[in-house]
């Protein structure tokens, strides 16, 4: 009986949750009905529909600019060209034999005793050859003498033995040939090593020139000493005759004792006596301008010697090439063969051969040429955009800076035609920008700030000359409205007045027009 009664009120539970369900689905489905009308567009009228039906565009104000496209290349502002060394001397050369015509023991002065034993004076003052040669200065009286020996061997200055004639065997080399080189690309400092040239035969050659020009310093040396010698051994032989001329004189206040033969002899060798004091007392200033000539000669033989070093020490730099500026190593090409590659160690280089740049990238520039056509309309501190063909998301400002004032012809169109070169300067840098990389270049020639733009195909007329208009969209459909043009391009025109930023204007013409 238990089991009977329970029945009915689990019935009665499920019928008021199956009537609640259902209520809640009727409430959904009324809100799901309320909110879909609520959304509902309204029919369109028949002038609004034509106009939704015509492409429109919604205009805005701001800036229109009137651009000049140009193409070209970029390039650095500072960069350095470098060439292989051109070897500067060779011109240095001693006179064969070099030596002094008047050395040490090339002067001789002789006493010679009378023939009578008494003592009769004869001074000579010899100059011998510039082939060299020993001899003997002697001085004295009675048999006593005063010496000066010089060995003079052919080819020493003095008697000295120096270098021996000709050229310095100086010897270039017609290419040279490349020993270390730093890699393409390389980024270097200013006065970095970045090539060096094969120059082991010109630190020879400098080594041995040092020596040389050592020996040539001591031999100058050497000479000035032996011609201060000469000076003393010739003043020795001017008072030595002197000394004769006095005891001649002395010997002719004995004339009146002596037999007139020995008295005609003292006279014979007063006068002779006489004769050569003054011919040595004459040979003085002589002399000392010789021994002056022939010592500057020497002085002359070592300054162009030492230039001669000087000039091998710069040769020997010049193998050893260094940066003049920081900056990036763009390597030359050259035909190796029938093959064209990029310069690498070991490869033999003329003289003044161009083999390496190096390329300062913090300033770049842009080389173009402008038609000539369109030459009045540029001007210097124009504005441009400049792209890259490398990479399409690179923009960078730049400015013009350079006009030419001369056209050129185009390359490779006819000759007629003529174009002008033209520099701009990028404003801003990017470090992918490297010299030679192709560009585009839009310049602009004029431009109109705070208007109204809209495309050109927006703007219509009922004939040429005719006034402007436009197409504007309005509550009950299109509008035709005149309007004041100012700076066009080639997309876009700028309106001064007659539209508002923010309105939709026709590209095309409109069948209907509004009413009201």
């Amino acid at each position: 009986m238990k089991l009977l009664t329970s029945e009915p009120g689990k019935i009665r539970r499920i019928g008021r949750k199956l009537w609640l369900i259902c209520c809640l689905l009727l409430a959904s489905l009324g809100l799901v009905a309320y909110f879909t009308a609520k959304k509902k567009p309204k029919a369109p009228t028949p002038s609004q529909s034509v106009a939704r039906s015509v492409p429109a565009v919604q205009v805005s104000g701001g800036a229109l600019f009137r651009t000049i496209r140009l193409s070209g290349t970029t390039a650095p502002i500072k960069y350095a060209t470098l060439v292989a060394p051109r070897l500067r001397g060779g011109g240095w050369h001693q006179s064969q034999g070099g030596s002094i015509s008047t050395g040490a023991g090339q002067a001789a002065s002789t006493y010679s005793d009378s023939q009578t034993g008494a003592g009769s004076a004869r001074a000579v003052f010899s100059r011998f050859s510039s082939q060299g040669g020993g001899s003997t200065a002697a001085a004295g009286t009675g048999g006593s003498a005063v010496a000066a020996t010089g060995g003079g061997g052919a080819g020493g200055p003095a008697g000295g033995g120096g270098m021996t004639g000709g050229r310095m065997g100086r010897r270039f080399m017609a290419t040279l040939t490349i020993r270390e080189l730093v890699g393409a690309g390389a980024r270097v400092k200013e006065g970095d090593i970045v090539a060096e040239f094969d120059r082991e035969d010109m630190l020879t050659q400098l080594d041995d020139f040092k020596a040389q020009v050592a020996q040539m310093e001591a031999q100058m040396e050497k000479l000035r000493a032996q011609l201060d010698v000469v000076r003393k051994a010739h003043a020795q032989t001017i008072y030595v005759s002197k000394a004769n001329l006095s005891k001649a004189r002395l010997d002719l206040k004995t004339i009146p004792v002596q037999p007139d033969i020995l008295a005609e002899q003292l006279r014979l060798t007063a006068e002779e006596a006489n004769a050569n004091e003054k011919q040595l007392a004459n040979e003085v200033p002589l002399m000392e301008v010789s021994l002056k000539a022939q010592m500057r000669i020497f002085e002359m033989d070592l300054q162009e010697a030492r230039a001669e070093l000087k000039r091998l020490e710069s040769n020997a730099d010049k193998m050893l090439v260094r940066a003049p500026l920081g900056g990036i190593v763009v390597m030359r090409t050259i035909f190796r063969g029938q093959e064209q590659g990029q310069i690498m160690k070991g490869d033999q280089l003329m003289p003044g051969q161009p083999f390496m740049q190096i390329v300062d990238t913090s300033a770049m520039v842009v080389n173009s040429w402008l038609n000539q056509v369109d030459a009045e309309q540029v001007r210097v501190g124009a504005k441009a955009t400049v792209r890259f063909d490398a990479f399409s998301d690179l923009a960078l400002p730049a400015t013009v800076q350079v006009i030419g004032s001369m056209p050129q012809a185009g390359g490779w169109r006819a000759s007629y035609v003529k174009q002008i070169p033209i520099l701009l300067k990028l404003d801003r840098l990017d470090p992918r920008v490297i010299p030679d990389l192709s560009i585009s270049a839009d310049v602009v020639v004029e431009r109109e700030e705070g208007m109204v733009i809209v495309p050109l195909e927006a703007v219509f007329r009922e004939g040429p000359g005719a006034s402007p208009f436009v197409f504007v969209r309005g509550p009950t459909g299109w509008e035709k409205r005149p309007v004041e043009l100012g700076l066009s391009n080639f997309v876009a025109v700028a309106v001064r007045s007659g539209l508002r930023p923010g309105e939709w204007v026709a590209l095309e013409r409109p069948e209907r027009l509004s009413t009201q």
